[in-house]
């Protein structure tokens, strides 16, 4: 059962709420509170911008900074050879994680160290190339016509496209890999590579690391 001073506070407190109501009357229509929705807005605000010019314009900086980009990616800073190097490089690799076969056995497990060359010959050269450099471009682009275009002529800095479009070859530029909290790497950094001509190959069939040869240009010119 309802105490007494239950009943008490309940009575006092329809007594309160008569008297608010009573004291502030309803003085004119109540409306629906209504916002307009995000897209709306933002529909709203995209149709000054494009009234205004300002959202061709936008979209005209954002079209020429995508072509400048692909045009002139960012590149690596590598020093020019200043002299005829060979040295070689293992390419060996410690498997992280199973490597299986298309029947699902294991073909090598994790931990297994493996030598890319045991299993398939590195049969074609890789030419590293500063693409900026005058002297550069032509000796990749005679090596590469040598090799009967069985070459891979790869910029580590310079324009791709410019040297594509100038020497009628194809190329590659060394663009980074990684990124997400992983440390950012080109093909340059996993070979090791320090200067430019740099040239990669298998010198033996049977060898079971590359050659990397550094070319000093100044020294085919004598």
């Amino acid at each position: 059962m309802m105490n007494i001073r239950s009943k008490l506070a309940i009575g006092l407190l329809s007594f309160s709420t008569l008297a608010i109501a009573d004291e502030y009357p309803v003085i004119g229509k109540v409306y629906e509170i209504k916002e307009p929705s995000l897209l709306e807005a933002i529909y709203e605000k995209l149709e000054a911008k494009k009234a205004s010019g300002e959202l061709d314009k936008l979209q005209k900086e954002f079209t020429d900074r995508a072509v400048n980009t692909f045009k002139n990616p960012p590149g690596t800073n590598l020093s020019i050879a200043d002299a005829n190097r060979e040295r070689k490089f293992d390419p060996s690799i410690v498997l992280q994680r199973n490597l299986y076969m298309p029947d699902g056995r294991i073909l090598y497990p994790a931990g297994t160290k493996v030598n890319p060359l045991q299993i398939r010959k590195f049969s074609k050269r890789l030419i590293f190339i500063d693409g900026r450099i005058e002297e550069q471009r032509q000796y990749a682009v005679k090596l590469h016509k040598e090799s009967g275009y069985l070459d891979k002529i790869i910029l580590v800095n310079g324009s791709p496209y410019e040297f594509m479009k100038k020497n009628k070859v194809r190329a590659f530029f060394d663009q980074t890999i990684g990124g997400n909290g992983r440390r950012k790497i080109t093909l340059a950094d996993q070979l090791e590579i320090q200067k430019t001509p740099s040239v990669v190959y298998q010198k033996n069939p049977n060898d079971l690391y590359l050659t990397i040869e550094e070319v000093n240009l100044n020294e085919i010119k004598k």
